[in-house]
């Protein structure tokens, strides 16, 4: 979705009727329109649209390739994650345990929430990330980040569809609810995960070893009929090791910490 029509729809919501509820993203009565803080987000890149006369108002359920996942996991699909505010921009996700925002600009954020009026409304972040309407202070935003999802007209989404190890830092953010900054750095913490959450014959690691298979098919390393499917079965592991061996690798068949380097160089 273009960054444009994210933010639309975001004001859409504003100037509707809404009411904060639970798992909300479309659902309304007559009048009204329910929400909560994720499900906002989740319901416009799922299409809603405000229509009335559909049930979710427009909304299709993991459509237009999101995902349905929940507030801490979001940001975990983010990329060039940053806990400094002062450099945030519009249509970047804010974050805090358990609540999400959209930034829209000129210190205002976009959320669904039970604070203040209980519904959709306009907040404030300030720039050590404090979190206010109208002067009367709720919590911080600790993190922001650009979501995948949305086009932000520049050069942020090509680098993170293109650059395999900002693609391997958010499969790791959400395989094993981890906090990696998505910088496209193999640095000490991406290297510890690597270390710690190998990867083997067996091992029940769905979205980590679908990276795996996406990474040596763009390769030319075939990983057979299953292709991408999230099982490290055979013809994945007889890919790894043809790749390790093809890489000077110790040929094992476990992707570890140098395995995994040497995929994403």
């Amino acid at each position: 979705m273009k960054l444009s029509e994210f933010i639309d729809k975001l004001n859409l919501a504003l100037n509707s009727k809404t009411e904060y509820k639970k798992s909300g993203w479309g659902s309304h009565n007559e009048d009204t329109w329910y929400f909560d803080c994720v499900c906002l987000i989740k319901g416009i890149l799922w299409g809603w649209n405000a229509d009335f006369s559909k049930k979710r108002g427009g909304a299709v359920y993991k459509s237009n390739g999101v995902p349905d996942v929940g507030t801490d996991n979001l940001i975990n699909k983010c990329y060039n994650v940053s806990s400094d505010f002062s450099n945030i921009q519009v249509g970047e996700l804010l974050w805090l345990k358990g609540h999400t925002g959209i930034y829209v600009g000129n210190g205002e954020v976009i959320e669904a929430t039970a604070a203040w009026t209980n519904n959709v409304l306009k907040s404030q972040v300030a720039l050590d990330g404090t979190r206010s309407k109208d002067g009367k202070k709720v919590y911080k935003w600790k993190k922001h980040g650009f979501l995948p999802y949305v086009d932000y007209g520049n050069t942020n989404n090509n680098i993170v569809k293109e650059n395999p190890c900002m693609l391997l830092q958010q499969a790791l953010n959400e395989q094993y609810n981890l906090n990696l900054e998505v910088d496209g750095k193999f640095g000490p913490k991406t290297t510890e995960a690597c270390t710690k959450n190998q990867l083997y014959k067996g091992k029940k690691a769905i979205i980590h070893i679908k990276w795996l298979q996406n990474r040596l098919i763009e390769l030319g390393y075939s990983c057979g009929k299953s292709g991408v499917d999230g099982h490290f079965g055979p013809d994945t592991l007889k890919a790894v090791k043809k790749y390790q061996q093809d890489h000077n690798l110790k040929v094992d068949g476990y992707v570890g910490k140098d395995t995994h380097k040497k995929l994403i160089s």
